[in-house]
């Protein structure tokens, strides 16, 4: 594994290391797991999608390549700023 691609991981630690952090320390305001567990989703999905946006990780920017076809399907769109539309959080 080369620098790049540990550095990417080393993000997605922190991402998930965060998520799971949060989550514990709203854990007594859930009434459902399914709520905790959509927030936690989220919250990965959400900083996953800042990643991808160059918005974390010394800020560089990754396009995501359909390989079919060669389309970036991030092109001239921020994908964090369409994570509340599309994604369920219950946001406690």
């Amino acid at each position: 594994m080369n620098e790049e691609q540990k550095k990417f991981y080393i993000e997605l630690r922190k991402i998930q290391d965060f998520a799971i952090g949060t989550s514990l320390c709203k854990q007594s305001n859930y009434k459902k797991t399914e709520d905790m567990l959509e927030d936690v989703t989220y919250d990965v999905i959400y900083m996953i999608c800042e990643m991808i946006d160059g918005y974390r990780n010394d800020l560089i920017k990754y396009n995501i390549v359909n390989v079919k076809n060669d389309n970036v399907i991030n092109d001239k769109i921020a994908l964090h700023d369409w994570c509340e539309e599309y994604l369920r959080c219950t946001d406690i």
